[in-house]
């Protein structure tokens, strides 16, 4: 998902397991606005392994699409109706899927083994497929809550995402440090 967009470049938050291994280019289509998709390569800015996030730069002059902005505050809450997105493998390549479900949980913790447990995470009843991973979690008024990591066992209807406040945090710590994060903890 596109996060910012400034002087022709973007930049894009996705799972760290996605770009795991794939070296510091990542191949990727952005949307032209009429249906068409252009092949770009990514730069690898930052990832944390803990959280499963990945910051990616590219090049996308005129073909820039819409960023979603990251809050200051979360402001969901349990059983709050919410929209989850993203491109599974079972769509067209080229077309994204939404699917609408409630929140559930949030909080720092041991909702899963996937991530560490001072990520603050969401855990979502909402259909998510394979291939979901790194698409945005939105509340009913389109605020961005989360990105998806991944499903709860073998039911495709509750899944978690790692909240905004992880996010900004991991974005933080990439600005402060002014050098890509990495590996298990951050900086390398």
């Amino acid at each position: 998902m596109v996060i910012d967009v400034s002087d022709g470049s973007a930049q894009i938050l996705t799972n760290e397991h996605i770009v795991r291994d794939m070296g510091a280019e990542i191949p990727l289509y952005l949307p032209d606005g009429r249906g068409n998709l252009w092949p770009r390569s990514a730069k690898l800015q930052a990832t944390r392994r803990i959280w499963d996030l990945a910051l990616l730069e590219v090049e996308c002059g005129s073909l820039c699409p819409p960023h979603l902005e990251i809050p200051e505050e979360f402001q969901a809450r349990a059983g709050d109706d919410l929209f989850v997105m993203g491109f599974p493998y079972t769509a067209l390549y080229d077309r994204y899927a939404v699917s609408r479900g409630i929140l559930s949980s949030h909080g720092e913790g041991s909702l899963d083994n996937l991530v560490s447990a001072d990520a603050y995470k969401l855990h979502i009843d909402a259909a998510i497929a394979p291939g979901n991973s790194g698409g945005p979690v939105l509340s009913m008024s389109g605020d961005l809550l989360g990105v998806v990591y991944g499903v709860h066992g073998r039911f495709d209807t509750s899944g978690y995402a790692i909240a905004t406040p992880t996010i900004r945090e991991f974005l933080d710590l990439q600005q402060r440090r002014g050098e890509p994060l990495s590996g298990e903890g951050g900086a390398s």
